[in-house]
């Protein structure tokens, strides 16, 4: 063997060893068919092809399809997908799995009919080898070759490719396992989420919706749709649709004849399965515009209980798209929403007689709770409208040979309200006259003309007529209307009017008979309301409820009258101060107990927190035995009078007070005690939580604390507290200004000290101490309630304010008065004296003696001496209130050192 041959021979089996090697790491069956491509043999081919059988090859319609190319031809037919089956080429079915089928030129070759020649030249092969894909179980297709040159193939090529085709059909084959595998991994995936959501969602819509999303998804399929039976109108309904598809079908209100002209239509009249491989062949397919991609479609029929409730749709682009696991696993899944749809609807069945009942049972309600008749008959036909989800609804009254409107939901109620029905015309007539339920369906309301209300549109309708009638008479009609004569009212609807029809007639007779009694009671009561006062009639007891009371009682009180009633949650004893509370069931019961009448006055809170005054005259009311039944009394609100009394006793207090500190301010000739007592009697008597009082100093430039009441008080007297004379105060804006200044609420005062030591204070008023024209101070009250003054506070306040001002100026003069007599006196004993001394250190002496009286601390006398070159003081006589001496007596202090020197 020559070299150049030993090395051709290992480079092709290095070339087949890295076929083999892209061969198992190929994931797509086109990868696998390219692991060849740079084998010679293949390279030099014009076409090759991966053909793989669909399903069974035993099967009766036998079908393969071109799952992998590789083509060298520039004009070459894109053949990737097509599927191939015996009446196309027969030939291929007839070849024998344990040989290669080989074709050494097409135009020698008997074997070939006419159509397969055609084909074949019209692809340009002169020839091809066929090598049955094989594995130790099944024969599951070919892999084709075609040359464009005759005899292409020699023996040992032919051997080459078989061991390739054996090595392709096993990785062919686990892909096909793997992918199957993968197929049925999502299968049993979307079973269990079909049965996941059929065990817990009843909505119905929402069911079929998550169920039709789930099978698309799972399967991989074009379109599923999920169809209900209307027996009644022989219809599939479409009822669930996937994708944009579905959206516009739903929309469109698709259905289909329960028929064998649609695939769905044969399957639910037969409860079977139909399939159709090719939808171009199945004369059952209906071809539906809007799925124009579907090659292939599945019906499977929803039973559940041996009953045909519908079916499902599953339609794929594909040919020949459903294998028998594909089959499988869907009828699993669609007798489980069969089960699922069933239960549903019986929920909703439920449902929906849970909801007409709580709808009879809240209209029952709402009717109690109202017994006037013309808020009754609108409650009820809005009720029943809204009910039964319809546009229009109607109650009329029987007024003779007549039906009147007196209520109207929808429009057009005036219209409406304007029309009277002759009984036994129309259905509210026919109603009336056989006191039977009547259903129409108007499709031509033109030929009913008793249905015609003027200046409102004919329009197709379908309505019920109810008749209102209790044991005795006719009371009306309820009508209800709905439009459009396609959209009829259920028996269930119909029974939920019939019921509230019933109750109507409950609620109106009651209405005509409170309405009797009420005529009655109002003509008791306004001679009760003529009454200036709460009459009552009450049970004595621990809630002293009333069984009745006039409404004066909430002119009283604020609050509604019903809830002072047995069954309320409120009574006078509970509004009644808590200090007054106790004695004035005491004085009551004594009178009771000596059955004689009693009158008492307390006080309540209204419904605003507010105090009033009540003054109360009753008796007791005693039967044959002398037992107490019940107290009869009257009420009166006499909050103005006792306020008016209230207001006289506190004004005399105050002019008490201010004479009271007139009192003081005669007797107490010392200024700090006379304001002590001053602001503890003001604080006192006008019940605030502070007052004090401030003096100008002899600057006029600070308003000195002097006074303060309580704890507050002793701790600014302490720290020397003291108020700069501008706006930044209250004192000190009115020291300024030489006016009050009142501030309701010190929130919104901007002229405010905020002092740390009344942190309660919310509301506060200064007053100028004025004494011949002169501010000399301020007088500051403060308290814990907001709104805290009154006109009569601050006039009163301010009259004290100026007698305390004459007081003080006068304690002042006095003062001065007192301190001019006593040193004019002193300077006179003293100059007596000094007159007499004969010494200088006498007069030393007197004249410190003298000095020490006065309000000084040290008293120093030196003298100058010394030469003219050094010159001294010398201190003669020195004396120290606190005997703090710092130069004794004798010593000399240098001129220029001395502290003197400046004199």
């Amino acid at each position: 063997m020559r070299q150049t041959e030993i090395v051709q021979q290992l480079l092709d089996k290095a070339q087949i060893l890295d076929a083999l090697q892209q061969l198992g790491e190929a994931r797509t069956l086109q990868e696998l068919l390219d692991a060849f491509k740079d084998l010679p043999i293949i390279k030099e081919a014009a076409h090759t092809s991966l053909i793989l059988f669909e399903g069974d090859v035993d099967a009766v319609e036998k079908k393969a399809r071109v799952e992998a190319v590789l083509d060298t031809r520039p004009d070459a037919f894109d053949v990737m997908g097509n599927v191939y089956t015996f009446d196309t080429i027969p030939l291929f079915w007839k070849i024998d799995p344990a040989k290669a089928f080989i074709i050494e030129d097409i135009h020698e070759d008997r074997r070939l009919n006419p159509r397969s020649l055609a084909i074949l030249e019209r692809l340009g092969v002169r020839s091809m080898i066929a090598l049955a894909l094989t594995t130790t179980k099944a024969h599951i297709g070919w892999l084709l070759i075609e040359n464009q040159t005759p005899h292409a193939y020699s023996a040992e090529d032919v051997d080459f490719l078989q061991i390739l085709t054996r090595h392709l059909a096993v990785a062919a084959q686990n892909h096909r396992l793997a992918l199957r595998a993968q197929q049925r991994a999502r299968q049993i995936e979307t079973g269990a989420e079909i049965s996941k959501i059929t065990s817990s969602i009843l909505d119905l819509n929402r069911l079929i919706a998550q169920a039709v999303k789930l099978i698309k998804q799972g399967f991989e399929f074009y379109y599923v749709g999920v169809f209900l039976v209307d027996m009644a109108a022989n219809q599939a309904m479409l009822r669930a649709g996937s994708g944009q598809e579905g959206k516009r079908q739903l929309e469109a209100k698709h259905s289909l004849a329960l028929d064998e002209y649609s695939m769905i239509g044969w399957c639910i009249t037969n409860k079977q399965a139909r399939i159709a491989l090719d939808v171009g062949q199945d004369a059952a397919h209906f071809n539906n515009p809007y799925l124009p991609l579907t090659r292939s479609e599945m019906a499977l029929p929803l039973i559940s209980r041996n009953m045909i409730i519908g079916a499902v749709t599953i339609q794929s682009e594909k040919p020949s798209a459903f294998s028998n696991d594909d089959i499988a696993s869907l009828q699993i899944m669609t007798d489980q929403l069969a089960n699922a749809i069933v239960n549903s609807q019986l929920y909703q069945k439920a449902q929906q007689s849970t909801q007409e009942l709580e709808t009879l049972l809240e209209i029952n309600r709402d009717l109690s709770a109202s017994m006037d008749l013309t808020k009754l008959l609108d409650l009820i036909v809005h009720k029943a409208t809204d009910s039964v989800k319809s546009e229009h609804g109607a109650i009329l009254l029987a007024d003779g040979d007549v039906l009147i409107p007196r209520a109207v939901a929808g429009d057009y109620v005036e219209q409406i309200l304007a029309v009277k029905v002759p009984v036994g015309q129309g259905a509210s007539g026919l109603a009336a006259k056989t006191k039977k339920t009547i259903t129409k369906i108007i499709e031509k309301p033109e030929e009913n003309k008793h249905f015609v209300v003027p200046d409102t549109p004919l329009e197709p309708e379908v309505l019920v007529a109810v008749p209102i009638q209790s044991e005795a008479r006719l009371i009306g009609v309820l009508l209800v209307r709905r439009l459009g004569a396609d959209n009829a009212f259920s028996g269930n609807e119909v029974k939920l009017l019939e019921g509230i029809a019933q109750q109507a007639a409950i609620a109106v007779e009651n209405a005509g008979l409170f309405a009797a009694a009420q005529e009655s009671k109002q003509q008791y009561l306004a001679m009760v309301n003529n009454i200036p006062g709460a009459v009552y009639r009450a049970k004595f007891g621990e809630t002293y409820a009333f069984t009745y009371v006039s409404n004066e009682l909430f002119e009283i009180t604020g609050y509604p009258v019903k809830r002072f009633f047995s069954d309320g949650d409120l009574s006078i004893l509970s509004l009644m101060h808590p200090e007054d509370r106790d004695s004035v069931r005491q004085k009551i019961r004594q009178d009771l107990e000596h059955k004689q009448p009693y009158e008492v006055q307390y006080r309540i809170f209204n419904q605003n927190g507010q105090i009033k005054y009540v003054l109360e005259r009753g008796a007791g009311v005693f039967d044959a035995k002398e037992r107490l039944l019940y107290i009869d009394g009257i009420l009166f609100d006499v909050t103005n009078r006792a306020l008016l009394e209230q207001s006289i006793q506190r004004r005399a207090a105050q002019f008490e007070a201010v004479a009271q500190v007139g009192q003081k301010a005669s007797a107490i000739l010392d200024i700090d005690r006379l304001l002590n007592e001053a602001v503890n009697i003001i604080s006192d008597t006008f019940n605030f939580y502070y007052a004090a009082i401030f003096l100008l100093d002899k600057n006029d430039e600070w308003a000195i604390f002097h006074a303060g009441s309580g704890s507050a008080g002793k701790k600014l007297l302490e720290q020397k507290h003291r108020l700069k004379k501008d706006e930044h105060s209250m004192v000190g804006w009115v020291t300024c200004h030489g006016e009050a200044r009142v501030a309701l609420n010190v929130d919104l005062e901007r002229h405010r000290f905020d002092n740390p030591h009344l942190p309660l204070t919310r509301s506060e008023m200064a007053l100028p101490l004025t004494s011949r024209d002169k501010v000399i101070g301020a007088l500051d009250v403060q308290s814990v309630e907001e709104n805290a003054f009154s006109k009569e506070d601050v006039d009163t306040l301010q009259l004290m304010a100026n007698q305390l001002a004459n007081v003080i100026e006068n304690a002042r003069f006095f003062k001065f008065t007192q301190s001019s007599l006593y040193y004019a006196n002193l300077l006179y004993h003293t100059t007596q004296t000094l007159l007499e001394t004969k010494t200088e250190d006498e007069l030393f002496k007197v004249f410190i003696e003298t000095l020490s009286r006065s309000d000084i601390d040290t008293v120093s006398i030196s003298l100058y001496g010394g030469p003219p070159e050094d010159r001294y003081f010398e201190v003669k006589e020195i004396w120290d209130r606190n005997n703090n001496i710092v130069y004794p007596k004798g010593t000399r202090l240098n001129v220029n050192a001395s502290t003197l020197s400046r004199l």
